[in-house]
């Protein structure tokens, strides 16, 4: 198939454009190159080559090649080529292979050759490779060459170019069959994903323009290698016309997908679930448009226990964070707006969607949310303005804090300043020293509550909490009053600490001065320590425990030591119990111990038991008889 040659007056206007097609119009309009002014430089290029001779063009490939990376090179290069390939583009391959140039001449001249003489520049290369790159090339050169390329080579592979959808619109049912025809011959297992998915949802996005349902329909009904993420791309597409109507059809197909009770049996076709990432995108969308209505969604009848709402949470705080920092949405609208939906929702976002405002924009939320009812939302929502406004001004937003009187408000607003810190630790230290004497250990474990308990193993509590140096923290709790807060804060920092440097640890809790704070965090402070350090290294933990004198330092450590030693050696565990001199922790320690020891060796066991049941208060002999079943 040969093409008339350039009209030299067109040419600079597809290189300005960057050769790329334009996409179909209504009959009339104006092309999209012909509306816009060329590029002055190309235009000057392409009049400069315009009747250039293959000697003139090697001069000028010769001189381009030793500018590589200049300004306007690849312009240059496709103007160049495309002249050549004009004039004589057999001698211009000649000329490539004798000098040894860059791949990318030989290609950019045999692409200008296809889009003249496609037939002859087919038979002109020599491998399938440079074919897939040619034709990777035509895509933003001329769509209907391109085919031409594309119907033999069947590559490459859809990107995200938008030349693609614009392919699509006007040959979506080719690529459809080819597409089709590629999985048929493919190798890829069943239930695997085959990369022939990124056809699929190219043709999904423009069924999707036509007739989003129908093209989900059809996507349900493809190859479960690339059924899903063609469903995902029609529902994305759906998303950006009809987010409302997207997000609802995700919840029902979801629905459907979950596995009904007593469905044990393997289906022929697995269900197609959609992910989160779909629901996020699509809410993200609507509610940068309509706060309310993406609001509303998530207030439907179990949308957070299907799991749309809970995929919707990143969504929504980062379309409330833009809409904040853009001005769109007033804090105290952001509030009420997100107060009276589900209360998950505002407990999720309200820590983080104010970072982008000004201190001073700040200054004005925190006034005007201290003025809402109290409550467990109004208490995040504050926690955050004010976590955000000590980042930006910790002078007025201190000070603004500390004259507050509500006491667990001031609380609130003093623990968002540790999500403010992110995960610096030597930041958290430094925050926590900055809070009140009166305020630390409440705010320090009220923040820490977020996160779970705490469990002996993890370096920090639950399985989502920040990083902390214990060594950093343990400094601003040493002279605080005795509390219940204080109790929390220092078992938190001995056991985090406890795991790193035991020895460390148990110094730090000897140090601490207050006579009544040390007595109440002994019990805590001690154990929590041992349990870190017996967790990692129980023989170790129970060496350097057995030189210390008896008292309620030892018995608080004693106790994590034999819920350690009990997973090796429950004899052991079980002689270290019998050390403890606390009564109380005597007898949680032996049965911790007897247990397991019950099971491994039910004999010994019971011999041990019997040399001390006489001793017990029967309501004790009856719980250790209890590890026997009873005898």
């Amino acid at each position: 198939m040969v093409k008339p040659a350039y009209l030299w007056l067109l040419l600079p206007l597809a290189a300005w454009s960057g050769y790329k097609t334009a996409p179909p119009r209504a009959a009339g309009s104006v092309p999209a190159a012909a509306a816009e002014a060329p590029d002055p430089q190309v235009l000057a290029m392409a009049a400069e080559l315009a009747k250039a001779q293959p000697a003139d063009l090697e001069k000028q490939l010769r001189e381009l090649l030793a500018q590589a990376e200049s300004p306007g090179w690849m312009n240059r290069l496709k103007l160049i080529c495309a002249r050549w390939a004009e004039t004589d583009p057999a001698g211009a391959l000649a000329w490539c292979e004798a000098n040894k140039t860059p791949t990318v001449v030989r290609l950019r001249i045999l692409t200008e050759w296809a889009l003249l003489d496609s037939d002859a520049a087919w038979a002109a290369v020599t491998n399938d490779e440079e074919r897939v790159s040619i034709t990777r090339m035509l895509l933003n050169e001329d769509r209907e060459t391109f085919m031409v390329w594309f119907r033999q080579v069947r590559k490459p592979l859809p990107d995200l170019d938008p030349a693609w959808a614009l392919l699509a619109e006007r040959h979506g049912k080719e690529l459809e069959e080819i597409a089709t025809a590629l999985l048929g011959e493919s190798q890829d297992p069943p239930g695997s994903f085959s990369s022939l998915a990124l056809y699929f949802r190219l043709a999904a996005q423009a069924r999707a323009d036509r007739d989003p349902a129908a093209a989900i329909a059809w996507a349900m009904g493809l190859d479960e290698r690339v059924a899903r993420v063609t469903v995902e791309a029609a529902f994305r597409q759906w998303g950006k016309k009809d987010p409302v109507a997207a997000w609802k059809e995700i919840a029902k197909v979801n629905a459907a997908a979950a596995p009904e009770a007593g469905d044990e049996a393997p289906k022929e076709k697995p269900p197609i679930r959609i992910s989160g990432s779909v629901g996020s995108e699509i809410l993200e969308r609507l509610a940068k448009d309509d706060p309310a209505a993406a609001i509303e969604l998530l207030r439907e009848p179990g949308a957070f226990t299907r799991g749309e709402g809970l995929n919707g949470i990143s969504a929504m705080e980062t379309a409330f964070r833009d809409l904040l920092a853009e001005g769109k949405v007033k804090p105290l609208e952001a509030y009420e707006m997100i107060a009276f939906s589900d209360p998950t929702l505002g407990l999720n976002i309200f820590p983080d969607i104010w970072r982008g405002l000004p201190a001073e924009k700040l200054a004005e939320a925190a006034k005007a949310l201290v003025a809402q009812p109290a409550g467990d939302p109004l208490s995040m929502a504050i926690s955050g303005v004010a976590g955000a406004w000590m980042a930006k001004d910790p002078v007025a937003a201190a000070a603004f804090i500390a004259a507050f009187p509500d006491e667990n408000l001031r609380r609130s607003m003093y623990s968002g300043s540790f999500d403010a810190s992110g995960s610096d630790p030597a930041r958290q230290a430094e925050v926590l020293a900055a809070i009140p004497a009166q305020d630390r250990a409440a705010v320090f474990a009220i923040y820490l509550s977020r996160f779970g308990e705490l469990r002996p193993g993890e370096q920090s509590p639950g399985y989502a909490g920040p990083e902390l140096k214990p060594e950093l923290l343990a400094p601003v709790f040493r002279d605080l009053p005795a509390s219940e807060y204080l109790d929390q804060s220092v078992k938190i920092t001995a056991m985090n600490w406890g795991q790193q440097d035991p020895t460390a640890a148990l110094a730090w809790v000897d140090s601490l001065s207050d006579p009544a704070a040390r007595k109440a965090a002994y019990g805590a402070a001690y154990g929590a320590a041992f349990e870190g350090w017996t967790f990692k290294n129980p023989n170790a933990a129970a060496a350097w425990l057995a030189d210390k004198k008896d008292g309620p330092e030892r018995d608080a450590a004693a106790l994590p030591v034999v819920r350690s030693l009990v997973r090796t050696d429950a004899e052991v565990a079980w002689e270290w119990a019998e050390s403890i001199g606390d009564t109380g922790i005597r007898q949680e320690a032996r049965l911790a111990a007897m247990k397991v020891w019950a099971l491994r060796d039910r004999e010994a066991a019971q011999a041990a038991y019997k040399r001390i049941s006489g001793k017990l208060p029967a309501a004790d002999a009856a719980k250790l008889s209890a590890c026997f079943g009873g005898s």
